[in-house]
């Protein structure tokens, strides 16, 4: 099952949503400017999320599951009120900008190899400048 691009796009007073366990993919914007929506759960069945998927949201916290292998460009593009990612990601090559424009200030929850100063100096972009990084 997919949750298909710009679904849900627009839908500004989406307060709450439980995405179901058949769901393997979250296509491009589908949460797109869903400001009221503040928390989401995505499933571990999610393999892949769509370019701007949550860009815009009103998100604060967020967990990336380990299933999911293809994060896309400007995921959560200016969330603002962004400040916690925890993911379990061993990779983001190819992601660009993928949290620009959240919060000045977070927490980004990663594996060891993702949270090295090497990894972000090669432009992989996985943590915001001025974040905390948290090796998991």
């Amino acid at each position: 099952t997919v949750i298909e691009d710009w679904l849900f796009g627009e839908c500004t007073s989406l307060a709450n949503i439980d995405i179901p366990n058949s769901v393997t993919s979250i296509g491009e914007g589908a949460f797109w400017d869903c400001s009221a929506l503040t928390n989401i759960t995505i499933p571990n069945s999610v393999t892949s999320i769509g370019n701007y998927a949550f860009a815009q949201s009103g998100l604060i916290d967020v967990t990336i599951p380990a299933g999911v292998t293809s994060i896309s460009d400007y995921m959560f593009q200016n969330c603002t009120a962004l400040k916690h990612v925890r993911t379990l990601q061993t990779s983001f090559d190819g992601c660009e900008n993928w949290l620009s424009g959240v919060s000045e200030t977070g927490t980004f929850e990663c594996l060891p190899s993702l949270g090295t100063e090497e990894t972000i100096e090669r432009g992989i972009s996985a943590c915001p400048e001025g974040w905390t990084v948290v090796n998991i």
